[in-house]
């Protein structure tokens, strides 16, 4: 019995023994299957969330390319800022971080919070960073670094932001980056653009905003289980250089960086001394100057006023002064020599000159007869109220007969007008790179009838004859017409940047395009060319409407002009103009071009509500042709330096 009890025992022990083995088998089966599973098969994305984690991607921002004046001096560069940022997913509580946020540094909190929320969820890049606050000054910078520990997903950057060097020089030309916007994002979303990205929002910085943008690097920056990584600037043997740190002073490991690659340079065909010139001469009054390489294209200055300073759309820091010029009923973000249009008023005149000689309907001999106005329905007044006398083509544009082109006019009748307007360009666009060009406007019979449902008058056809009316221009579009009267009759399309360029080597030059060339004889431009002439001698009697733009050892030749904004008396003398609203006064023009000195140039000046052109105007472009060809110097511009503060002097490329 005590044997067959022992052998029980053994029996059941032995059966025990292999259920557990079984156990520990199938046990043992289990974690060697999810071993080869988490090590081998699941291996790499496993390996790739604990990079992630112990990893976080950096992006190194490519700087923008520079923009020179043609001469090679520097007009726009970049600047190293601090920038407070977020990481949306690393933000526990947006509301509480960003209320530490703001007893720390100046920020719009219900911004932040909104900024951080709205990629706090999303399904963009889980490292992205959003910018709280732009170009922050050193004193923030470090308060936010004492205070890091205790806000999760807040770090600081080092960044390149724009610099403007010499302020709201040439504003409207250079334009201005700001954060792209979402119609932008989603037509760039294949071209490596983010939420974040800046981008050319108007002139320059827009139109080549594929040269200037360079392209963005990146790398991956080990991250402690404590502390933000920041980049720590220092001094080696006098030389700049960069480390990645943690709040707590630990420096970290990266991987191999994939180094940013900055845009390419823009140099422009404008001159920054001409330019100085022009926007000095301007400055305040609200109008525009062009100057214009007849012969090329070339725009040496395009200054426009009032103006602005693109550096407070720089970082987030001045959001008053943007409002200021938001808001500001001068309209300085626009540029008035293309973005604007005018009735050319006399300017206009040589164009109808040659639309009669060359379809025969007069001769440089033939003389009409001005005793102070017209009847054409109603009776037009010439403003001479004494009249001309007899006056034929070339001394009907010396002294701006109206009378004359009244009577010219209704011989061409309005389409004939209308097509050698058109020839000259006007009411058709320069193809010009900047965006925003108006093309004016040149009314026809046709276009009254649709638009007002009204048939065309004889004063009508007087009044598009003087330039008045429903016709309009730019004070561009004016600059080329005259230029095509010297150049032999080529109409150009008016050239801004003259080259790209990287690291010192020509990328792309542009070259002279003619956009369309004048069916008219060289002997109906002569004619009308010694009418511009006359315009501007002083020593006749009497003398031309524009003899104010005379310059001593100078060939000037031009045309005044002054455009009424609204129908009303015309304002004879300087107390009938200050009688007058401004907003109601005529605009004052004069166009010229120097046809004997190289470069030959077109100079346009359009000054706003100045009333006459010879008075106000011509002045203007004389003072402008002495300083281009009599080295007139102007004041050194005032330098925005990389502090922000500003200092007389010019930046140069180094």
């Amino acid at each position: 019995m005590h044997e067959h009890f022992s052998y029980s025992k053994l029996v059941d022990f032995s059966g025990r023994a292999r259920r557990i083995g079984l156990v520990m088998v199938v046990f043992l089966a289990v974690v060697v299957v999810r071993l080869v599973q988490l090590q081998i098969i699941m291996g790499d994305p496993y390996r790739r969330l604990s990079d992630n984690n112990r990893f976080r991607p950096q992006r190194l921002d490519a700087p923008r390319g520079l923009i020179h004046d043609r001469n090679g001096e520097v007009l726009v560069d970049n600047r190293r800022a601090f920038a407070l940022s977020a990481i949306p997913r690393e933000v526990e509580d947006p509301d509480e971080t960003v209320g530490r946020l703001d007893e720390l540094v100046v920020i719009d909190s219900d911004e932040a919070v909104r900024r951080i929320g709205q990629f706090r969820l999303s399904s963009v890049n889980m490292a992205m960073h959003v910018s709280i606050k732009e170009d922050i000054p050193f004193r923030e910078v470090a308060l936010v670094e004492e205070a890091m520990t205790d806000l999760p997903g807040i770090l600081i950057e080092s960044k390149f932001v724009r610099r403007y060097v010499l302020g709201d020089f040439a504003a409207t030309v250079l334009g201005y980056v700001g954060k792209i916007d979402k119609r932008q994002l989603e037509s760039r979303k294949d071209s490596g653009y983010t939420p974040e990205s800046l981008i050319g929002k108007s002139g320059i910085e827009r139109a080549c905003e594929e040269s200037l943008r360079g392209v963005d690097g990146g790398l991956l920056v080990e991250v402690h289980s404590l502390g933000k990584p920041q980049l720590e600037t220092y001094f080696r043997e006098g030389r700049r250089e960069q480390s990645w740190v943690d709040s707590l002073g630990r420096k970290l490991r990266t991987l191999p960086p994939r180094d940013p690659v900055p845009g390419h340079n823009v140099y422009l065909t404008i001159d920054r001394r001409i330019q100085q010139l022009c926007e000095e001469r301007i400055v305040d009054v609200s109008g525009t100057i062009v100057v214009m390489d007849v012969d090329t294209g070339e725009l040496l200055a395009l200054a426009s006023k009032p103006s602005y300073d693109p550096n407070i759309f720089v970082g987030t820091g001045n959001p008053s002064g943007v409002r200021e010029v938001l808001d500001d009923p001068g309209y300085p973000l626009i540029n008035r020599a293309f973005q604007a249009r005018y009735p050319p008023g006399s300017t206009v005149k040589p164009i109808i000159a040659i639309a009669a000689l060359e379809e025969g309907l007069i001769t440089p001999e033939r003389e009409f007869s001005c005793y102070g106005s017209y009847d054409m329905g109603r009776r037009f007044r010439c403003w001479n109220r004494n009249g001309h006398g007899a006056v034929s083509v070339v001394d009907a544009i010396a002294y701006s007969c109206d009378v004359f082109f009244y009577q010219v006019g209704e011989l061409l009748g309005p389409e004939l007008i209308a097509k050698y307007c058109r020839m000259f360009g006007l009411g058709r666009s320069t193809d010009f790179v900047l965006a925003g060009e108006k093309i004016g406007f040149v009314p026809t019979v046709a276009w009254k009838r649709r638009q007002l449902g009204e048939g065309w008058y004889r004063g009508d056809t007087a009044n598009i004859s003087i330039g008045q009316g429903a016709m309009q221009a730019s004070p561009l579009q004016m600059a080329r017409v005259y230029g095509a009267l010297v150049n032999g009759g080529r109409l150009l399309e008016p050239r801004l940047i003259d080259r790209v360029s990287e690291d010192g080597e020509v990328v792309s030059r542009s070259r002279t395009r003619v956009q369309s060339e004048l069916d008219v004889r060289r002997e109906t431009l002569d004619v009308v060319i010694a009418g511009l002439r006359k315009a501007v001698e002083k020593d006749t009697f009497p003398t031309g409407t524009g003899h104010l733009a005379k310059v001593e050892g100078v060939d000037v030749i031009g045309k005044t002009g002054t455009a009424q904004v609204v129908g009303q008396e015309r304002s004879d003398t300087e107390e009938d103009l200050e009688n007058i609203r401004y907003k109601f006064r005529d605009h004052a023009w004069f166009v010229a071009v120097v046809t004997d000195k190289e470069p030959r140039v077109a100079v346009c000046v359009l000054v706003e509500h100045g009333g006459h052109g010879g008075d106000v105007a011509a002045p203007i472009a004389a003072d402008v042709i002495r300083g281009i060809y009599q080295g007139e110097e102007v004041a050194q511009p005032r330098v925005v330096t990389s502090s922000g503060e500003r200092r007389h002097g010019r930046a140069v490329e180094e």
